[in-house]
């Protein structure tokens, strides 16, 4: 999902936690939570973006958002308050919300009236 607005601040903080909303299968696994992918997320370990991202996406670097068309990296997208993250939980069937760590911050902005961090990896406690 693209940020509504970008408010990147000129000092963006580069690392930090959050909260990150994923699909969680049956069997306990993690899965990102756009289009229902396969693809089991690992946990305990620093994962890139890069390395995540959906074939559409996979050569571009930036996209756009949606009021202004302002150019943003591409990364994961990282919600910054938890009560907040947690009303976007209601919209999706499965959906938990999981704390993470964030470093390499890029961008930040608003998506569905929420305050989030971009960044190129994130790490995914147990």
């Amino acid at each position: 999902m693209c940020l509504t607005y970008v408010t990147t601040p000129k000092k963006l903080k580069s690392e930090g936690t959050g909260y990150k909303i994923f699909y969680k299968t049956q069997k306990g696994n993690l899965k990102f939570n756009y289009l229902r992918r396969d693809e089991i997320i690992p946990t305990e370990k620093w994962i890139n973006e890069k390395n995540h991202r959906l074939l559409i996406y996979k050569k571009k670097e930036t996209i756009n958002s949606v009021i202004g068309g302002i150019s943003y990296p591409m990364g994961f997208h990282v919600y910054r308050n938890k009560n907040l993250a947690k009303k976007r939980l209601f919209y999706q069937y499965r959906a938990v919300l999981v704390p993470v760590k964030f470093r390499k911050a890029c961008a930040s902005g608003k998506q569905s009236g929420t305050n989030v961090i971009v960044a190129k990896e994130i790490f995914i406690p147990k």
